[in-house]
């Protein structure tokens, strides 16, 4: 008689379930799920359309919609022309219907019965000298089928008028102007034990739902019991919300909320008769149970989600072993199943088929293979559940964020859910305090997720959905609440403020509002977040916003602010320098300009990143930065186009810093010389004037000689200047240099082979020092312009080979060339003054030293 012989979405037990339902298949078991079948809709009521206004008047606009031709008072006498008289003439009310346009465009009045100035019902003139006047007998309109003016509301007692004011004054896909109109036209019908107008008002407030989903009915049903609350909404209500004869406990949470907020009370019936009482819910509830045991109703989800491919199953399938001893079963004192943890456990299938578990806690499936939707009974198994984690499945359809009547933590993240509400009239509201509901696919207007949002939250996380419109202003107030995420959906508008309805906040994410075209925050950030005493992180990036408080400085607790990828076009304010405990800071990908204030080096010790990229920063970067090498806080400045070079020299030195490449802020031959300077310990110097400054180019520190440009160093001359240490090996970034002179020193270790790269060194003299080991063979191949090179005096080993000079090499000694075929060897002392009795003579010698330490080329 049901029809069940094909595999057609079917009812066949109407008293259990209210929607059609067919078996599908799961992995290793069928489950049940609802489909997708319209209801049949009673159409709108015949005599819900507009009056008649040739025929009758509404009494709600005083008959001024009546155009129809009565032309008599309720006395009998004649009405006189409405444009004989200066009194409400058809010129001065052109929509009254007092007159018509002739052929020539003037007007001219009739002398119908009409209602100019909405003073009760339709009138007239009657008198020659328009001094008399009296109402007509036209008939008022059906009060069911008038239609006040839009901006009036629907006194009457009937749901026809709201209806056409939501088909007449709002624009067709307005669901915002359209649902409050066709709620209040459903809870009229109500009131009228009919519930015309209810499918249209889920619809046109559940916009993209179907007007069967039992979450949204109910969810309608219960606001229309909170915002027209009387026996027949809210019965109304509890019947959409708690449809099932033994869902007892669902109908105990309403009548007990009604009667204590809406004092409304003793309208509804249990089940097997009387009506339900508070006395009832308080004592008897607990014994209303089915009869299955625990361990049945266990064995049959074991099997119903694939149990013998589970992870871990050990005890599930035996009957020798006590359901208490099953994998991820807690129990209490009396063997009642207090916690179920089967969570990574390849559990698979549909979550109904586990019910009736009254004692149960806590309830952790989260990381498997389970799917379907949730049904609407589904949380009345479980009166007792603190704890619920399904996160990490497959789940899709609506879900209901206070679930149970105790529920506290609740983990709803990573499944396919497209919409998310809250049930006012279950305890859970006021006591839930941890919802995620991240990683979905929620696409609901923000007005609509917040509805009915639990007051006391602590946490809330709906990050990662498809949540849009604009934030309420003003925003919902939730006093408790220490961390509220709902970065990476597609809201816009201006932010509200937050610091009434979220003073406690510690962590507020509402980055990445951009998943559109439309998407993105506008306006400013306003002072109010200064009030934000507790906040800890503030991330507002990847919106529109376009500018930001100096206040935001005096958030002392603050750890990480995020501004970044908005449209900020200011300068950065110095109080950002306040933020001692500071850790991360990002406001790139902006429009920021003018100088970087040198207060953020104040930040130094807890920051550990700092990015200012992509902005039009200009003037230099402040040598209060250096402080952050210490630090080891990575600073990101790139793509800031305006800055001056160079960077302080210390930052060039530091791995974290972005632009320690970047030849034009951190020179290559100021960094050689910087390490040349450590390495020499340049601290001792007796002269190390300008050195290591921060800005000032290398062409005017102490002893450094650049060219005509001064872009390039061409010369060192340091003799005597007290340099110990070793020669940096990183000298051979000056490429350009011709004159090294580091004599006279108290250099020590090798000369490094580095020297050698020096391919334009012209002299190069480091006697007089104390340096060891031995010169490498091929050090001087590429030292092919070299004139003077003075070693003596130090304990250098090796061998520059000497070679017989050929006539012409005589004639171009001041400019010779050290290549394979012309070598030129040294001696201490072979000029004069002399420090020996006698000069010595060397005759094969290119270059003679005297006792001053000066070199010249040897003579012929």
């Amino acid at each position: 008689e049901f029809g069940l012989e094909e595999n057609f979405c079917r009812n066949p037990d109407p008293e259990v379930e209210e929607y059609a339902w067919c078996f599908i298949p799961g992995e290793g078991s069928l489950r049940m799920n609802y489909c997708d079948v319209p209801s049949c809709r009673s159409p709108t009521p015949h005599w819900c359309k507009e009056p008649d206004n040739e025929v009758c008047g509404c009494k709600d606009v005083k008959q001024s919609d009546y155009r129809g031709k009565i032309n008599v008072t309720e006395d009998g006498d004649p009405c006189n022309k409405w444009s004989e008289t200066e009194y409400y003439h058809p010129a001065d009310y052109p929509m009254s219907g007092l007159g018509e346009k002739n052929s020539s465009g003037n007007i001219v009045g009739n002398k119908y019965c009409r209602s100019p100035d909405d003073d009760g019902r339709a009138w007239c003139w009657t008198s020659d000298d328009y001094s008399v006047w009296d109402e007509c007998n036209v008939p008022m309109c059906d009060l069911r089928t008038c239609m006040p003016e839009c901006e009036n509301s629907n006194d009457s007692n009937y749901g026809c008028p709201s209806f056409l004011q939501a088909e007449e004054c709002c624009e067709e896909d307005d669901s915002s102007c359209k649902c409050p109109l066709l709620k209040e036209a459903c809870s009229k019908s109500l009131e009228n034990s009919s519930e015309d107008f209810c499918d249209e008002a889920i619809l046109a407030c559940h916009e993209g739902s179907y007007d069967h989903d039992p979450n949204h009915v109910c969810t309608l049903h219960e606001q229309i019991c909170v915002e027209f609350p009387s026996e027949s909404t809210c019965k109304a209500a509890a019947e959409k919300c708690c449809p099932w004869d033994w869902e007892v406990q669902c109908l105990c949470d309403f009548y007990k909320f009604t009667d204590s907020q809406l004092q409304i009370g003793n309208y509804l019936a249990l089940p097997w008769g009387g009506n339900l009482t508070k006395e009832y819910c308080d004592k008897e509830l607990g014994n209303v149970m089915p009869p299955l045991e625990e361990k049945q109703k266990l064995e049959y989800f074991y099997n119903a989600t694939g149990g013998e491919r589970w992870l871990e199953n050990s005890g599930w399938s035996n009957d020798t072993i006590p359901h208490c001893q099953w994998h991820g079963l807690v129990c209490d004192e009396n063997d009642d199943v207090i916690e179920i943890n089967l969570n990574n456990n390849n559990v698979m299938g549909g979550i109904e088929t586990l019910s009736f578990l009254s004692r149960l806690t806590k309830l952790d499936l989260s990381g498997n293979r389970l799917s379907g939707e949730i049904p609407l009974r589904f949380a009345s198994f479980f009166p007792n559940l603190v704890h619920i984690d399904i996160s990490n499945n497959e789940f899709g359809g609506c879900v209901d964020m206070t679930f149970s009547s105790g529920m506290l933590h609740a983990n709803y993240s990573y499944n396919n859910f497209i919409c998310a509400s809250a049930k006012k009239y279950k305890p859970a509201r006021e006591a839930l305090e941890v919802v995620d509901i991240s990683n979905n696919q929620i696409d609901q207007d923000v007005s609509e997720v917040f509805g009915n949002m639990p007051p006391n939250l602590r946490e809330l996380d709906l990050s990662d959905n498809r949540i849009e419109g604009s934030f309420m202003n003003p925003f919902p107030r939730f006093e408790n609440i220490q961390r509220f995420d709902i970065s990476d959906n597609n809201m816009n508008g201006p932010l509200p403020e937050f610091s009434r309805a979220i003073p406690l906040i510690k962590e507020l994410d509402l980055s990445n509002q951009r998943q559109t075209e439309q998407g993105g925050l506008t306006g400013t950030i306003s002072p109010d977040f200064i009030r934000l005493n507790e906040l800890l992180v503030l991330n507002l990036a990847s919106n529109n916003l376009t500018s930001f408080p100096s206040d935001l400085g005096n958030l002392l607790r603050l750890k990480r602010l995020d501004l970044s990828s908005n449209l900020l076009s200011q300068s950065i304010p110095s109080e950002l320098g306040n933020l001692a405990g500071l850790n991360e800071l990002d406001l790139s990908n902006n429009l920021l300009s003018e100088s970087i204030p040198s207060e953020l080096g104040n930040l130094a010790g807890a920051l550990e990143v700092l990015d200012l990229t992509n902005n039009k920063l200009s003037e230099q970067v402040p040598s209060s930065f250096e402080s952050f090498v210490d630090s080891g806080t990575t600073i990101h400045l790139n793509g800031n186009v305006n800055l001056l070079d160079p960077t302080p020299l210390m930052l060039c030195f530091h791995p974290e810093f972005d632009l320690v490449n970047n030849i034009t802020m951190c020179p290559p031959e100021r960094n050689a010389l910087k390490e040349f300077y450590d390495s020499t310990k340049g601290q001792e110097w007796t002269n190390a004037d300008f050195w290591l400054d921060h800005y000032m180019s290398p062409c005017f520190w102490h002893g450094v000689t650049c060219d005509s440009s001064n872009t390039t160093v061409t010369e060192i001359n340091l003799a005597n200047n007290g340099l110990s240490g070793t020669i940096s090996k990183n000298i051979s970034g000056l490429r350009s240099l011709m004159v090294l002179d580091l004599s006279d020193n108290d250099i020590k270790g090798s000369v490094p082979s580095e020297v050698g790269h020096l391919s334009d060194l012209v002299r190069l003299r480091l006697s007089f020092n104390e340096l060891t080991g031995e010169v490498p063979s091929d050090f001087f191949e590429q030292l092919q312009n070299l004139k003077l090179i003075q070693l003596h005096a130090n304990r250098i080993r090796g061998t520059i080979p000497s070679v017989t000079w050929a006539e012409e090499d005589w004639e171009r000694k001041d400019s010779l060339s050290f290549t394979a075929e012309y070598h030129s060897s040294f001696i201490a002392d072979c000029g004069n003054p002399s420090e020996f009795k006698e000069s010595l003579e060397c005759t094969s010698c290119t270059m003679c030293c005297n006792a001053q330490g000066d070199c010249h080329p040897q003579e012929k």
